[in-house]
């Protein structure tokens, strides 16, 4: 620090406690919204869970393996929706989903449903092939916005487009630790089914299976895209509450040692200017 005045320093001093208060801002405003998500994701988690034991129970019948909802379609082509932050500033936590998806993905034959703005700029970069026109902000997204996300990728799918459709997105686990996670939503397999399902279930489904799978299957693919807008949510704001506080911190640390070497630099000052004046008299 010897080669910078005092002036400098002090300049230095004023612009780190600036964005210090701002990282704090940003801190307390992140914590906030933990909160309110947590309360969402622990509202949602028992809905879901419920949701897909039920699903796994059906699709596990052995009278359905011919079913619409479990054969692949013959296009080469895989669907991906990758669910990201509105904004950075949040770790790893973008830069986790995005390595995510490009291991699994190739993005010069396959598509993307982007969700959240830091996704949509990444991918756009990469001039990576866009479902749908919109591209809807990860916060604001609601349950029927799921639904409409739904009937896209379902159009798209039975329509031969894709051959298989997975979701992106990140899993809390807890404040320290959020996971990256892939899921297969199509085509529907025994296998996707095994471990929680339970065994010997009798169905009997009215008019039939198929008419109560066009119902059942969307409800529950908006269920799964819900819950992870939820469990994704609550990653994004804990891996940003946890970067503020970091950065906060660092901050108030890196004033500290200025702050000192701001008085060393003034005190060295005050005693050369008396060195002088006594030496003149």
């Amino acid at each position: 620090m010897s080669e910078y005045s005092i002036k400098d320093i002090s300049i230095r001093i004023k612009n780190i406690k600036n964005t210090g208060q701002i990282v704090k801002a940003m801190e307390l405003i992140s914590s906030s919204k933990v909160q309110k998500y947590r309360a969402r994701l622990q509202k949602v988690r028992p809905f879901y869970d419920s949701l897909s034991k039920a699903i796994k129970n059906v699709c596990k019948n052995k009278d359905l393996k011919n079913s619409v909802f479990k054969q692949s379609k013959s296009s080469d082509r895989i669907c991906y929706i990758v669910i990201g932050a509105d904004r950075g500033l949040a770790g790893g936590y973008n830069s986790n989903i995005i390595k995510t998806f490009e291991q699994h993905a190739d993005p010069e034959r396959d598509a993307v449903l982007p969700i959240g703005k830091k996704v949509v700029d990444f991918l756009c970069r990469k001039n990576v092939r866009f479902l749908g026109n919109k591209s809807p902000e990860c916060e604001k997204l609601s349950f029927d916005d799921c639904k409409k996300i739904t009937d896209l990728i379902l159009k798209s799918y039975f329509g031969g487009e894709f051959k298989e459709v997975f979701l992106v997105y990140t899993k809390f686990v807890s404040s320290l630790k959020q996971v990256p996670t892939i899921v297969k939503l199509f085509p529907l397999n025994g296998e996707d089914f095994s471990g929680d399902a339970e065994d010997k279930l009798n169905f009997l489904f009215e008019p039939n299976y198929e008419e109560c799978m066009k119902k059942v299957i969307p409800f529950y693919i908006s269920g799964t895209l819900w819950s992870a807008v939820c469990e994704s949510l609550v990653s994004e704001f804990e891996a940003r509450h946890v970067a503020m506080e970091s950065a906060s911190k660092n901050a108030g640390e890196l004033v500290d040692n200025l702050q000192l070497t701001y008085n060393r630099l003034r005190q060295g000052a005050i005693t050369q200017e008396i060195t002088e004046i006594v030496a003149g008299t």
